[in-house]
């Protein structure tokens, strides 16, 4: 059976078991990310779903893989296919550090995400590409930091764990920030939610030991 044929869509499975098939061929044999690649930008909205979901789960076990494709992704970040566009997102957000020139050209974009899109999903995912760009150097600490503060508030804190990870990502990095850092983790020490809390108090550790 071709790839194609093998995904969800095609073969009328409502879960993602058929397409984890295929992410599996495709860890096997690489080169069908080709055709699945092809897949992307075409017509078929599901279809293209299912080939960004086969992209994210072979990105999730060798991102290097998928970092050619990041261009085919980025095409799909302002999809009207919900599950396209955030599975495009969840996608690069694996591979920031094999493509991070291209991440620098569509943060701008991945901002107006977190912003303004309605999937959580899509924006969770946005925010991880942030906190990944994070780990990749200074210069990129440096870039990602104002879009992470801005994450912690937006959509009433929904975000603010991923934000918060990418503050920590970016710590060692930052020079000048740590009291800055401190303060947000303080302010985020007593959240309501536990997944905050904890990253919270990661930061603050990591601030203290620096």
């Amino acid at each position: 059976m071709g790839i194609i044929d093998q995904l969800s869509s095609k073969t009328g499975d409502r879960t993602e078991v058929s397409n984890i098939k295929a992410a599996i061929r495709c860890l096997e044999n690489p080169e069908l990310l080709t055709c699945i690649s092809e897949m992307l930008t075409g017509s078929d909205e599901k279809l293209a779903a299912d080939c960004a979901e086969v992209m994210t789960k072979v990105a999730e076990e060798k991102p290097a893989l998928i970092a050619p494709y990041a261009g085919e992704l980025i095409k799909l970040l302002q999809h009207k296919h919900t599950k396209a566009r955030w599975e495009a997102i969840h996608a690069l957000s694996l591979i920031v550090e094999h493509v991070k020139e291209d991440i620098k050209q569509i943060l701008t974009l991945i901002k107006n995400i977190i912003s303004t899109d309605k999937s959580t999903i899509a924006r969770d995912f946005a925010v991880d590409i942030a906190a990944n760009y994070a780990k990749c150097g200074k210069e990129e600490a440096e870039i990602a930091f104002p879009i992470l503060k801005e994450a912690l508030y937006v959509w009433e804190g929904k975000h603010a764990g991923h934000a918060l990870n990418g503050m920590i990502y970016a710590n060692g990095l930052l020079d000048g920030y740590r009291d800055e850092l401190l303060q947000i983790g303080h302010d985020f020490s007593s959240n309501s939610r536990g997944v905050v809390q904890k990253a919270a108090k990661k930061l603050i550790m990591t601030c203290m030991t620096r």
